[in-house]
């Protein structure tokens, strides 16, 4: 061992040996939590239609404007109806009269039943049938 390993473990023993004479072992203290306790809902999903959950505490909760009454132990189940409406609004952009998936291999008129169920992010639009062809794209 070189002199400058020799020199780093001496200063590493010092440092432990002065560490456990000068800090003192900190107590720790336990107290009761004396706040008001915070209200609670808890969602656990959606099933068969039905929202379910658990509320703790003095909650009012809304399914839009149909306010949810808690059960006995603050249970929450309440028929979501038509609330759950996956709506999806799609931007064409002028001019595009075509669109295609970039997963896919075939192109679709932009107002066709197929080219509307295309993912929002995946979509490619094109002017013409000839742009679609030519970027790799088969007519459906």
């Amino acid at each position: 061992m070189g002199m400058a390993g020799l020199l780093l473990l001496i200063g590493y023993l010092i440092g432990r040996l002065i560490t456990n004479i000068a800090l003192p072992v900190p107590t720790i203290a336990v107290v009761p939590d004396t706040r008001e306790p915070v209200p609670v809902v808890r969602l656990t999903g959606v099933h068969n239609g039905v929202l379910e959950g658990n509320a703790v505490g003095e909650v009012r909760f809304f399914l839009g404007d149909r306010r949810v009454l808690t059960g006995s132990g603050g249970a929450i189940r309440a028929d979501v109806g038509s609330f759950f409406v996956n709506e999806v609004s799609i931007v064409v952009p002028e001019g595009m009269q075509f669109v295609a998936s970039k997963q896919g291999k075939y192109y679709y008129p932009v107002d066709s039943s197929d080219g509307e169920r295309l993912t929002p992010s995946n979509r490619l639009y094109f002017r013409d049938a000839a742009s679609a062809e030519k970027a790799g794209y088969k007519a459906k």
